[in-house]
């Protein structure tokens, strides 16, 4: 069967451009991509709409049983009839599950020819998605010299071409936006309602990845004014994502989908307008520029509106007129701060979409960290201060690794660097407003961390809400404002910090019963000491959230400092010690926060590396994880989880997370099983195929890892594909990380031991392993994601 409609196989370049199954060579690549070139640039709009024309002069290709068909197709698709031909010879050729015999029986049966036009349909959307992937390989490898394609890739997005794409991009967008939902009147009797709801979505992804190829673009390539005008309208025309012709058929599956649009337009009309003012093009043409001002003008107060209201005042802060437009972009900070900005942007970057290891990724958190950049070289610090938000963003932007580099080695006088010495001054009166930003820079590995434990172990400043004792008997004022200690002050019970007689303070002008005191302190004795305070609530029945919050935020700080090799500080042994106190209080209790635990987990994880035999007698004698009755259980007694006690973890796995539809504490105890099958393997490398199992460390700790494994294969492998998610990469993580096991399990080499040593540990293992894939719940579970 012959093509007529000019139709790429798009899944197959893809497949071939991306590397993700075949590494062709450069040659195959070329020709392919020339093949494809047309298809490329104009996207979707390659996909004509049905004419007569065609269809007439298809009519006398074809015999009339053949013709009837097609037209049915092409109807359904809503496709120029050559297009819908060859639409269907590619799925026959390449996704058809059958012989030749069966297609006859296929179209010769009614029921069978409706399974037939529905599965070219879904294959129809799908090309359709693999054609705005393709692009999206190109612009987010075309400028990467590392690439094995490049070459190839630059020069199809040649300079010549690439003003060409955007047009098309935002073309097809616009295409998109305008486009009305399908009937059984305009597209047949096929188009019921459960097409519909498929229509629905594959448009709504397909928005998806078009803005993130116009995102890619941007960031990447050259950028006219004309042409972002265009694209901003566009944007506006259809609210940030949430207005579409076809909202009659929008329901609340479509809700996440559409807010991935919209985080995913802010941040295209955010960083088009830093491209703009960086390749000075904003100011070219006074009439354009005023068009724009216009347009900035009419924007309304919805939270999306903050943002480009911020980005708008920055970038005209930064041009060449700012003094003669100080009134202007002072109007739209306002309005940006009325919408609450900050908020709107750290909400946006913690979403789950921009946690995935992608370009727009990087994409999203740089454009923000140069708008708070920008921000500190261009306001006084007095003012950013007080703004409702600033801190807890300037966590979120530091959460990527590429911010790091720019954080850790600009001068200590500019950039974000400024909002981290500002934050620490607040410190630890409002504790997570600096431990947050701590939080996110502890993650910076080996290279920076030693940088970062320095800035820790001296911070200047200490605040704190002042007792009237203290200030009646140990401070005198020397001037307005300007108070001195008289005598030593211990302002952190049960912590070996001591503020020394002479030591200025400066009461807080917003809040007058708060003092900062001019000392040099670290970050370590208010971790220790809040830690102390949770443990007192704990005894005494009065537990305080703010506490809870302030102790998880301190544990998840050392674990990344420990993650990173850091060599324990003296300042860090202490709360340190008192991770298994605090795990060992709470768990007396009948109904722990889970995500405190699992934070103590994570510590307790990230200290195997430096004490691993202390670590796991301890956790041995906290209530807390599965463990042994007994220290030699059997076979049988394996299988059927005798003798075995789940204590604390199975209880909230039960009573909390599977009801709240998150699981940090389930998901902390499977790393921690990994960690103790695979002492020596990298955190990152836990889950890796290739790391494998130390049959010795299993031995020596197997009353953990044994009840372990058997509450993985009885309990959560059978049954996590039910719960509840709030975060379905929840269950990914899961299922994977139980896979895992059970791949290295059934991959020991224990075969030699069966005659000789069967009830040795590691064979025991093997074995429940075994029986509970062949006969029990674990293997019907694995064959439900065999089949799926």
């Amino acid at each position: 069967m012959d093509l007529k409609g000019d139709i790429v196989y798009s899944k197959a370049l893809w497949v071939i451009i991306s590397g993700t199954n075949t590494n062709a060579s450069e040659d195959v690549v070329s020709h392919e991509l020339e093949r494809a070139r047309e298809q490329l640039l104009k996207g979707l709009n390659h996909f004509k709409d049905p004419s007569k024309e065609s269809e007439n002069e298809f009519k006398t290709q074809v015999s009339d049983p053949v013709y009837k068909f097609t037209m049915r197709l092409k109807r359904f698709l809503g496709l120029n009839i050559n297009q819908a031909w060859d639409f269907m010879c590619n799925y026959l050729l390449y996704e058809f599950r059958g012989a030749e015999e069966g297609l006859q029986e296929f179209i010769c049966s009614e029921t069978k020819t409706t399974v037939l036009l529905s599965d070219i349909w879904l294959f129809y959307r799908s090309e359709r998605l693999f054609l705005l992937k393709c692009v999206n390989v190109l612009l987010t490898f075309h400028n990467d010299k590392g690439h094995p394609y490049q070459k190839l890739f630059a020069n199809i997005l040649s300079p010549d071409e690439q003003q060409s794409y955007f047009n098309s991009l935002i073309s097809q967008l616009e295409k998109l936006l305008s486009v009305d939902y399908p009937t059984p009147e305009t597209h047949g009797s096929l188009m019921s309602d459960q097409f519909q709801n498929l229509w629905v979505m594959a448009i709504l992804r397909e928005e998806l990845e078009l803005v993130q190829n116009l995102l890619l673009y941007v960031d990447s390539c050259q950028v006219q004014f004309d042409s972002f005008l265009k694209l901003f309208k566009a944007v506006l025309q259809h609210n940030f994502g949430q207005d579409h012709l076809f909202g009659v058929l929008l329901n609340e599956t479509h809700t996440d989908i559409i807010k991935k649009i919209t985080n995913m337009e802010v941040v295209l009309i955010l960083r088009a307008l830093q491209v703009l003012e960086k390749n000075g093009k904003l100011w070219e043409n006074e009439s354009k520029y005023k068009t724009l001002a216009e347009i900035m003008l009419k924007l309304g107060s919805q939270k999306e509106h903050a943002p480009i209201h911020m980005a708008w005042m920055l970038v005209n802060v930064t041009g060449p007129n700012s003094e003669e437009l100080f009134d202007s972009y002072r109007l739209f900070g306002e309005r940006a701060l009325k919408g609450e900005c900050f908020v709107y942007l750290d909400k946006l970057l913690r979403h789950k979409m921009f946690k995935e290891s992608a370009r727009f990724s990087n994409i999203a958190f740089q454009t923000v960290y140069r708008m708070l950049g920008v921000m500190t070289s261009k306001f006084e610090l007095e003012r950013l201060d007080g703004i409702d938000g600033i801190y807890n963003l300037t966590a979120a932007t530091l959460m990527h690794p590429d911010n790091y580099t720019d954080f850790f080695e600009k001068p200590h006088d500019e950039g974000v660097f400024i909002l981290f010495l500002e934050a620490s001054k607040h410190f630890p009166q409002f504790f997570t407003v600096f431990s947050k930003i701590v939080e996110s820079l502890s993650c910076c590995g080996p290279k920076y961390i030693l940088k970062l434990m320095e800035y820790l172990s001296n911070l200047q400043g200490f605040s704190e809400m002042l007792e009237p004792r203290v200030l009646t008997t140990q401070m005198v004022e020397h001037s307005p404002g300007q108070w001195t200690l008289t005598s030593a002050h211990r302002p952190l019970e049960n912590v070996p910090f001591v503020i020394q007689p002479g030591t200025d303070g400066v009461f807080n002008e917003e809040n007058p019963t708060i003092i900062i005191w001019n000392c040099t302190y670290n970050f370590f004795y208010s971790a220790h000491h809040e830690m102390n305070q949770l443990i007192s609530q704990a005894q005494t029945g009065g537990i305080r959230n703010v506490t809870v919050n302030n102790v998880i935020s301190s544990l998840k700080c050392m674990t990344n400092v420990l993650n990173s090799k850091c060599k324990i500080t003296d300042e860090m042994i202490s709360p340190l010690e008192l991770v298994f106190i605090l795990a060992d209080r709470f768990c007396q209790l009948s109904n722990p926060p889970s995500k405190l635990l699992s934070s103590c987990l994570d510590c307790m994880i990230a200290l195997l590396a430096f004490f691993p035999e202390e670590v796991c007698i301890r956790i041995s004698k906290l209530q807390f994880l599965p463990g042994l009755y007994y220290y030699n259980p059997t076979l049988t007694e394996c299988i059927r989880a005798e003798h075995i006690n789940l204590f604390t973890i199975g209880t909230l796995v039960v009573t909390q997370e599977r009801s709240s539809g998150k699981y940090p504490l389930l998901k902390s105890y499977l790393r921690f099983i990994h960690r103790l099958m695979k002492p020596g393997v990298d955190g990152d490398d836990l889950n890796s195929s290739t790391a494998i199992i130390d049959e010795d460390a299993v031995h020596n700790q197997i009353r953990l890892v044994l009840p372990g494994v058997v509450f993985m294969l009885r309990d959560v492998f059978p049954n996590y594909m039910f719960w509840r998610y709030v975060d379905e990469g929840d269950r990914e993580v899961i299922a994977l990380s139980c896979m895992q096991m059970i791949h290295q399990l059934l991959n020991l080499n224990v075969s030699k031991e069966f005659s000789t040593e069967t009830n040795k540990p590691i064979c025991i293992l093997y074995r429940a392993c075994l029986y509970s894939l062949l006969f029990l719940d674990a293997g019907t579970a694995l064959l439900r994601i065999v089949g799926s």
